[in-house]
């Protein structure tokens, strides 16, 4: 099961920003601010590479109906840090951190 492979990180760990964009260049609109997460929904090999080299860790982010072992398996093979959960579409999230012995926090 997906969940016995993630462990729920706490929000202070990352300050999040959704994200477009798929060109490395992009990055230098969060230059220089506090965001170091960028939520994006079309993971590539290259922007991870570039997120990675500028310390920007990258969720996916799995809009609610979608199949979340799927998500999982496509952040996974993307490099990414872990998925968000949007969970009512409103204002609830859910964080999932791969690799990670962490705490469980939903916001």
């Amino acid at each position: 099961m997906w969940l016995t492979l993630l462990a729920l990180v706490s929000i202070a760990d990352w300050i999040p920003a959704r994200w477009n964009s798929a060109d490395p260049q992009s990055f230098k609109l969060v230059a220089g601010t506090a965001i170091n997460c960028l939520w994006v929904t079309h993971p590539s090999l290259e922007f991870t590479a570039a997120a990675k080299a500028q310390g920007i860790d990258e969720l996916l982010f799995v809009p609610v109906g979608s199949d979340i072992s799927a998500q999982e398996a496509l952040a996974r093979k993307s490099g990414l840090a872990g998925i968000v959960l949007d969970q009512n579409a409103a204002t609830t999230f859910g964080w999932l951190r791969f690799g990670c012995d962490c705490t469980a926090l939903a916001i």
